[in-house]
């Protein structure tokens, strides 16, 4: 049976290498980013602002939508998108093997903007979730190395105010407080912290529910081979020889300038871990402040992750 899998988590966690390597399962697609305005498919989506959420009370003008993309027949309408919807039906057709039905396709959808629709997608069409979790000082780091973080939308928690009882309802089940905010804060790094803190605290109440699985960035890329049998069958995939074999250490075939492409080729756990370091070490946080930022939500994840001390 197919399987249907929501790879997901904040900004610059890995969730493009996760998504990506999941896709290079036997019969399987990968759909980049539909939730993000930015990317092609988000045109079958239809998007309607950053970081948005969708659940009971909007999910009408999505469900239509999200259906045909997961039935690899994206619904893209208007004249102005004809070259949008036929690269994308050219895409599912290069990636669609002879012989092979659409139904039997491994659908991998990857989007850390759309995160917090995770549970509508999970409840809705029944897709598996994947939470990629990573170390916030890094994805910070990588944030502010991108010069990222004067772009991000600090108000959409305020203008979604179903999302904001929802975050406070996450809260009240942890048993935490304090994690979601609506006001701007002084300077670049607590702005980034506070846009981030809500996240991090959806994704500790995910690694809560059953059948939410969670996947930590420093032991994907430490213990790689490990790590990736476990994921794959957690989700009920077979992984592939040739991606098997790109886990070696000495295999460093990651090619960086494709990190964000639609591609299922092999990806390197050891290659994109050397990059990360060495792209975000000159960065200049203060980590003192981040770690005090998040120590309540990372002692949350309790064994789960591999951060600070």
């Amino acid at each position: 049976m197919a399987s249907r899998i929501f790879v997901t988590g904040a900004i610059r966690s890995g969730t493009t290498f996760v998504g990506r390597a999941l896709s290079t399962s036997k019969n399987s697609i990968y759909i980049h980013e539909p939730f993000s305005p930015d990317s092609p498919w988000s045109a079958a989506i239809s998007t309607p602002i950053k970081n948005f959420y969708i659940g009971n009370h909007n999910q009408g003008v999505y469900n239509h939508r999200m259906t045909g993309l997961l039935d690899l027949t994206p619904r893209i309408p208007g004249k102005w998108q004809e070259q949008v919807r036929l690269d994308r039906q050219n895409y599912i057709k290069d990636a669609l093997p002879v012989g092979v039905d659409p139904e039997q396709m491994n659908v991998i959808v990857k989007d850390p903007i759309g995160i917090f629709c995770t549970e509508w997608l999970v409840n809705s069409f029944k897709l598996k979730p994947v939470i990629v979790v990573r170390d916030p000082r890094d994805v910070i780091k990588s944030i502010f190395r991108l010069s990222w973080q004067k772009n991000l939308f600090n108000n959409w928690i305020k203008i979604q105010p179903e999302l904001h009882f929802r975050l406070l309802e996450m809260e009240e089940i942890l048993g935490m407080k304090g994690n979601v905010t609506i006001e701007k804060k002084d300077g670049d790094l607590l702005n980034v912290i506070s846009f981030l803190k809500p996240i991090y605290l959806a994704l500790l109440h995910f690694t809560k529910i059953s059948g939410y699985h969670m996947v930590c960035y420093e032991r994907l890329t430490e213990n790689s081979a490990i790590e990736f049998n476990r994921l794959f069958q957690s989700v009920g995939m077979v992984m592939d020889k040739q991606f098997e074999k790109s886990l070696n250490k000495n295999n460093n075939n990651f090619d960086q300038g494709k990190a964000h492409q639609d591609t299922t080729g092999p990806v390197n756990a050891e290659r994109i871990r050397s990059l990360h370091q060495a792209e975000e070490m000159n960065v200049q946080v203060d980590e003192r402040i981040i770690v005090d930022a998040f120590e309540e939500l990372k002692s949350g994840f309790e064994n789960k992750v591999d951060w600070w001390v």
